[in-house]
């Protein structure tokens, strides 16, 4: 059985996502952490910012609508998806989460 966690902190999440091979979550930060560590991953979207993200990354593939009536064959047929093509999608973040960091460089040097 996989490990359910409810409340723990940001340095256990850290070290967990980074040695899981897949993450499965509702939140926003867990999944950034994915993204950090190049983990494929299923966002299970009850609002904006989860879709935004995938979106803004050329990653809405990896996102479900928790209020989607189709939810059940949408989240097998994604972790399907997963473990099919893991390699790819693990070289496919890492290519996303470089992009991120430019956007992010270039943010902080329009403030700075």
């Amino acid at each position: 059985a996989l490990p359910i966690y409810y409340s723990i902190d940001v340095q256990y999440q850290l070290d967990l996502i980074s040695k899981s091979k897949i993450v499965i979550s509702s939140r926003y930060h867990p999944i950034v952490y994915a993204l950090k560590f190049a983990k494929p991953f299923i966002s299970l979207s009850y609002e904006n910012k989860m879709k935004g993200l995938a979106g803004d990354l050329n990653l809405s593939n990896f996102d479900i609508d928790i209020l989607d009536l189709k939810l059940e064959n949408k989240f097998l047929n994604k972790l399907l998806y997963l473990e099919d093509n893991y390699l790819l999608l693990v070289k496919k973040l890492n290519k996303s989460k470089n992009r991120l960091i430019k956007k992010l460089q270039i943010i902080i040097n329009q403030i700075l």
